[in-house]
């Protein structure tokens, strides 16, 4: 077994050669390891370390993408930058992921910016498909539909939770309360 201590790295670190005899051993070693495939993939191409299968589809996407079909079957995994992606390529597939086994294809990939942009998977767009998600999308669709249907918020205000809230100003006497459950 190999002990390395803090004054070991500290000498081998204490020339320039050293450094960049190091900083190549680090990268090199970065660079294998974002080339392995997680288990459970089906095969692909490998790509590229860092980049993944990005040069292969600068020129021409739908021929490479159909060329990976030829080769590597209709189920497949590219590696775009650090994201693995399964392809499907075929009608039939394609239909049985997105209309027989919708919920288990549902939602998107965590990547960093979406994740800065919805502040954590929090709005409809960018969110994980969970419960919470199907309520949000539930009540945007409803928002939605009664814009489009000229049912305003004032409507709602003036006929509904208005007449309530003045209700309950009335029963408390004046005295202060929490409004939230009316």
């Amino acid at each position: 077994m190999v002990y390395v201590t803090a004054g070991t790295i500290q000498t081998f670190l204490s020339t320039p050669i050293n450094i960049f005899i190091g900083l190549v051993a680090f990268i090199l070693i970065a660079a294998l390891w974002t080339m392995r495939r997680p288990a459970g993939l089906p095969p692909g191409p490998r790509g590229l370390p860092f980049i993944g299968s990005i040069g292969d589809l600068a020129q021409n996407p739908v021929r490479t993408l159909l060329d990976f079909a030829k080769t590597y079957g209709d189920i497949y995994t590219l590696k775009i930058g650090m994201q693995h992606i399964v392809v499907l390529h075929g009608l039939e597939l394609v239909r049985g992921a997105l209309v027989e086994k919708q919920d288990e294809f549902a939602g998107r990939p965590w990547t960093y910016s979406l994740d800065v942009v919805s502040e954590g998977g929090q709005n409809i767009s960018n969110g994980s498909f969970t419960k919470k998600w199907k309520a949000l999308r539930k009540i945007g669709y409803q928002a939605v539909r009664n814009f489009a249907s000229g049912y305003t918020l004032e409507t709602n205000c003036t006929k509904g939770a208005f007449p309530r809230l003045k209700k309950a100003v009335v029963d408390k006497n004046g005295e202060p309360f929490y409004p939230d459950q009316y």
